[in-house]
């Protein structure tokens, strides 16, 4: 078991903590919050939100923490991908994106407050689109190189609740809508470079992809006091299909099954932003001609989930 980090829920429940401290004692002092700390949160919040390469799935993230529920993160992502050939050379051009949402929350619990365990439970929910254009470039035994560049925009929102209304009302009148109960709407501009591998093996498919990737968010129509951020977030990615036909067809489709093995692992100093900083996938999917539905298994540092993965032009 590692030392977690302060995700941005719980460096929001801290400050909020300390200024509960004041009120209740005389005499000692609200820590000092460096809203850079808050906008790396958010800016990794968004970047997971908007990543092509993350599918739709659900996370549960162990704080380690006895004053912290465990974090419940869900992704929701409609993937956008298409190819167009090129007359003059091998090179191919691709457009990609994605539609996507995201809900993060957790609970904070304050101890005999009022006589009784009292609560603070923030929730961000994201949602936006991206899109995004390269070329893919052949190299020499099944791999290609695929840079490309991709801009989106992002809504981010929080929204707090509290077990008992006095404990907002405790809370200075500025602290709503600056730390808590606020919008924003954020661009980003993502570079993304791919080493992509696809060849036959006899009667195996493989299908395999290195994905490094660099977004730059920045906030912009912020809500009433909300000062806004901008921060930057990298992410590494390895992905592995395995496809192989079944001796079985329905209605003279043949059916084949893929199996998947993958690995994502934020880079940076906010690369545990979101409670940890990797996470594997292993699953297997099912498809008829060119279409492919599964199911993945996630595990990693404090976090476990599973996640939809669909498959076309496979």
């Amino acid at each position: 078991m590692r030392n977690k980090v302060n995700t941005p829920i719980k460096t929001l429940a801290i400050f909020i903590g300390s200024l509960l401290s004041c009120v209740l004692t005389p005499g000692v002092a609200a820590q000092d919050q460096d809203f850079r700390d808050l906008g790396r949160g958010y800016a990794h919040l968004i970047s997971f939100e908007a990543e092509p390469e993350i599918a739709a799935a659900w996370f549960t993230v162990d704080n380690n923490d006895e004053s912290l529920s465990d974090s419940d993160i869900s992704t929701t992502k409609l993937p956008l991908y298409k190819e167009f050939e090129s007359d003059q050379h091998e090179w191919r051009w691709f457009a990609q994106g994605a539609v996507s949402y995201m809900t993060y929350e957790e609970s904070l619990y304050i101890e005999e407050i009022f006589e009784r365990r009292e609560s603070l439970t923030p929730k961000y929910t994201a949602y936006g689109g991206l899109l995004e254009g390269g070329v893919i470039m052949p190299l020499s035994n099944g791999f290609s190189l695929a840079p490309s560049l991709g801009l989106g925009v992002s809504s981010l929102e929080n929204e707090t609740k509290f077990s008992n209304p006095l404990i907002e009302d405790m809370l200075p009148p500025n602290a709503r809508g600056q730390f808590y109960d606020w919008d924003t709407l954020a661009s980003v501009a993502r570079g993304h470079l791919a080493l992509l591998y696809d060849q036959e093996h006899g009667s195996f498919r493989l299908k395999g992809s290195a994905h490094l990737s660099y977004s730059y968010i920045d906030s912009f129509h912020e809500s009433t006091d909300f000062q806004g951020f901008h921060n930057h977030s990298s992410t590494f990615t390895l992905k592995l299909d395995v496809r192989h036909p079944l001796n079985v067809s329905v209605r003279e489709h043949p059916l084949f099954i893929i199996g998947h093995l993958g690995n994502t692992t934020f880079l940076g100093s906010g690369r545990d932003e979101l409670g940890f900083s990797y996470f594997n996938e292993l699953g297997i999917s099912l498809g008829v001609e060119s279409v492919a539905i599964g199911i993945m298994g996630l595990l990693g540092d404090d976090v476990d989930g599973w996640s939809l993965t669909f498959n076309y032009d496979y």
